[in-house]
């Protein structure tokens, strides 16, 4: 039969505080700085640099609206792209008389139903923006209609876009 030492019980906090002031040692030693550590200032601008770049690969560059040739007594419209990923983003310009709005709708022939865009005012004869495209893989129509004050209403034009799932 071996004899088995006992081993001392650990102590909690501050028990070993008691322990190093009996010793004639401070209770709280300050720890030295850690050199993994990230200040504050360079933290703050690792995340700004991430967001610039984020910004500037998410929508491009000076990447603006598409130029548009209409004007405020010849209503036209454009669109950025004719072919873009599911859920992806497509910017458009319109121009037309000042005062009335604009409605960008998909796959329906009539400005109430499938509206991806508006009704949003035209100021100094043109608009611009941009909208997600919730739309299924495929090819679809987007229809660009204008809204006068009187109530009526006017297609501007229609063009085909086509969307692909990315697999």
């Amino acid at each position: 039969m071996a004899l088995r030492r006992r081993r001392p019980e650990k102590l909690d906090l501050h028990e070993q505080a008691a322990q190093r002031m009996r010793a004639g040692l401070e209770p709280f030693e300050p720890l030295p700085p850690d050199p993994r550590r990230i200040d504050r200032k360079r933290l703050l601008l690792y995340v700004f640099v991430g967001a610039v770049l984020v910004a500037v690969f998410r929508d491009g560059l000076g990447r603006g609206a598409p130029p548009v040739e209409g004007s405020c007594t010849k209503p036209a419209f454009a669109l950025d792209r004719v072919e873009v990923a599911q859920y992806g983003v497509v910017k458009w310009s319109v121009a037309g008389p000042t005062g009335a709005q604009v409605v960008i709708t998909a796959d329906t022939p009539s400005a109430d139903t499938g509206r991806l865009v508006g009704p949003l005012p035209l100021k100094q004869c043109k608009a611009s923006g941009r909208f997600g495209i919730p739309l299924a893989d495929g090819d679809h129509v987007l229809r660009v209609f204008l809204r006068q004050v009187d109530g009526t209403t006017t297609l501007v034009g229609q063009q085909t876009l086509t969307v692909n799932v990315p697999r």
